[in-house]
């Protein structure tokens, strides 16, 4: 009982700090050049931070709404429908829905049960552990990485059990096992904007302060190669200098395995094929667009929302033996992810305001950066900003990296001629690759909750994880962004 009071004497304390910061900061003497809605909107975004941090991610989101409604630049109907109202949060719930769809027919299971019983996972322990996160890998390329994670985390569980590990003993095999596939499940999310609100919050900010855009083909150009290539990086790293003892290992065993397969059903050819032509919807404007301009034209202005809300409407419609493939009232339950679409809301609509020319944060902060930029080359600039994202990410929500960070670089970037777009996709991609620390992703939090893990191995693994995607992000990620960019 007192631990508990300990907790909400601490919560009530940050409430209370947060909430001064969000509508008290204003009161503070404010820089020169800096207009006092802009120090009012600083002070929103800092107790937001804090409050996002250390009491909640619900109620906080709300909150920094009303904030924004109450400086005067926008009113409260701009302010909600340029947050909550967004057309990125109808995106990501229709997202949602069809990956329930895809899990309750049982299509994300059986691919990746395919992945580890195919022949070639039989030949090593090491082909098997490839296999495993490969399936993962590509899994979370077009699922949310809790979703995947959900789906594989039992499957390397009962690996582990039927060779006969116990994880009370923390032995290191069974502990990179979990981290791979965790980690895995937060590579994935870097590596294509499909249902990734963290890629599609950097797409929405460079569109608020620039107009430009980026195409999902353009993006994942990119991000599947970057993804690619760290996940090997990362199994060379595991495999050769890590060196766990894999002399137990018998990978035969996964023959005996009950994954509890059957034939494939009506139901999983429908919500596989539903998808799959909604991303084809989204990805063929880009390589048509001179062949056939007619039928670009027309994916083109159904926009990113348009196919995926299609496929909500026709998964919903469709029954098979009295059910529909996808039961909406159940997908709102089980799957939407309500409070992390009030923090995207509550961001997109912070980032809307901070552009604004009134405000003058954009301004201020160029100048402020000038003195500092003057001596640095354009290379050291995007290295660092790479760094501090990958940093950043590791310590607090991704989407409140990528919100705080993308909005700083855009600013400084012509001070240096950098494409603001190139800034964007590293800052959107690097921002997914958090796993040195329980608290940077969610899926970092349940692999820790497995009970495999060890605190500092998931460190130690998680930061060299983190700098080999780094240095994969350099070498061939920004040459690729060039080529479109």
């Amino acid at each position: 009982m007192e631990k508990l009071d300990k907790q909400m004497q601490k919560k009530f304390l940050n409430t209370l700090i947060g909430l001064c910061l969000m509508f008290l900061f204003k009161y503070l003497p404010t820089p020169e050049n800096l207009p006092q809605v802009g120090m009012q909107l600083i002070g929103i975004t800092v107790g937001a931070l804090y409050l996002w941090t250390t009491v909640s991610i619900g109620w906080p989101s709300f909150a920094c709404i009303f904030a924004i409604a109450t400086t005067g630049v926008m009113n409260y109907s701009t302010a909600i429908s340029s947050s909550i109202g967004h057309w990125i949060i109808l995106f990501l719930i229709c997202c949602y829905l069809v990956s329930h769809a895809l899990i309750k027919t049982g299509v994300a299971h059986r691919i990746a049960v395919w992945f580890v019983t195919r022949p070639i996972a039989r030949k090593s322990p090491w082909l098997f552990v490839m296999m495993l996160d490969l399936s993962v890998l590509v899994l979370t390329m077009f699922l949310s990485g809790i979703t995947t994670l959900a789906i594989s985390l039992p499957i390397a569980e009962s690996i582990l059990t039927e060779l006969g590990y116990d994880k009370n003993k923390k032995e290191l095999f069974p502990q990179l096992l979990i981290l791979s596939v965790a980690f895995c499940a937060c590579i994935g999310q870097g590596m294509t904007p499909v249902g990734h609100s963290t890629v599609l919050l950097g797409f929405s900010i460079l569109k608020s302060l620039t107009g430009l855009d980026i195409s999902f083909a353009a993006y994942m150009a990119f991000g599947i190669p970057v993804g690619i290539l760290t996940f090997g990086a990362m199994i060379l790293f595991f495999k050769f200098i890590v060196k766990p003892d894999m002399t137990r290992f018998d990978i035969l065993k996964t023959n005996k395995m009950n994954f509890d397969m059957h034939a494939i059903t009506i139901q999983e050819k429908i919500a596989i094929g539903t998808y799959g032509v909604v991303f084809v919807a989204w990805v063929l404007p880009s390589f048509i667009k001179n062949s056939m301009p007619g039928v670009a034209g027309f994916l083109t202005g159904m926009g990113t929302v348009g196919p995926i809300l299609l496929a909500v409407i026709v998964l919903s419609i469709i029954h098979i033996d009295h059910k529909p493939i996808l039961n909406i009232k159940e997908g709102f339950k089980e799957s939407v992810g309500w409070e992390g679409l009030f923090l995207v809301g509550a961001v997109l609509a912070l980032s809307k305001a901070l552009a604004m020319e009134e405000v003058g944060i954009v301004p201020f902060f160029t100048q402020l950066g000038q003195p500092v930029l003057a001596n640095l080359s354009t290379f050291v600039f995007i290295i660092i900003v790479i760094t501090t994202a990958a940093v950043l990410t590791n310590l607090i929500s991704n989407n409140i990296t990528i919100a705080v960070l993308t909005n700083i670089a855009i600013a400084l970037s012509a001070t240096l001629g950098v494409s603001p777009v190139l800034l964007t996709v590293l800052i959107a991609s690097i921002s997914n690759y958090a796993f040195a620390t329980p608290a940077a992703t969610l899926q970092m939090t349940i692999a820790m909750g497995s009970g495999w893990i060890e605190p500092g191995k998931m460190f130690k693994m998680g930061v060299v994880t983190m700098f080999i995607a780094i240095i994969i992000m350099i070498v061939v990620g920004m040459p690729i962004l060039q080529l479109f960019y």
